[in-house]
């Protein structure tokens, strides 16, 4: 009986050894450098994600076109499927996005809004392939969406209704 208490013993000091010495899941994070620009004036950026990719802060390191940092811009992390960055208009920015490097090997998308004030000015599908380096730029495809502008709504709406009262009068 002695005997099988020691071997108990010595197993469960050894299942404990094991789980204190296995390697702890890397909680290290990398910022991947974005820009946006040639869109005219925006004031906020929005990004939203399949995966739990981002980490806190999520936007961070606000720079312009030459590299030198933009004052005013700020990054906010709601959650890891949702970051936001706002500051004073602009007509370009470099910006980093921060991810959880345990992603890495994962593929997934983003979309990716730029707005000038509460008007959407860039839509942009960002997806990466899960190719082991997420800031090589060769694992990412970016597939921009047309937004159009609001005097083409009011254009394509008037048409419509148009269309529509030539249908009921039966012109």
């Amino acid at each position: 009986m002695m005997k099988m208490v020691r071997c108990l013993s010595a197993a469960i000091l050894m299942t404990l050894m094991g789980i204190l010495i296995a390697p702890a899941r890397s909680q290290a994070s990398m910022i991947v450098d974005f820009s946006e620009g040639y869109v005219g004036n925006f004031d906020r950026i929005v990004a939203t994600s399949t995966d739990p990719a981002f980490v806190s802060p999520g936007f961070t390191n606000f720079r312009d076109f030459s590299y030198n940092p933009v004052a005013g811009w700020s990054g906010t992390f709601y959650s890891q499927y949702l970051i936001e960055a706002t500051g004073p208009a602009r007509d370009n920015l470099i910006f980093g996005i921060t991810f959880d490097e345990g992603y890495a090997a994962l593929a997934f998308s983003m979309e990716f809004y730029a707005y000038d004030q509460t008007t959407l000015v860039e839509w942009t599908t960002m997806s990466y392939n899960g190719g082991g380096n997420i800031s090589n730029y060769g694992n990412w495809t970016f597939n921009t969406h047309a937004v159009p502008e609001p005097a083409t709504l009011i254009l394509f709406g008037s048409g419509l209704i148009a269309m529509a009262l030539r249908k009921k009068i039966g012109l």
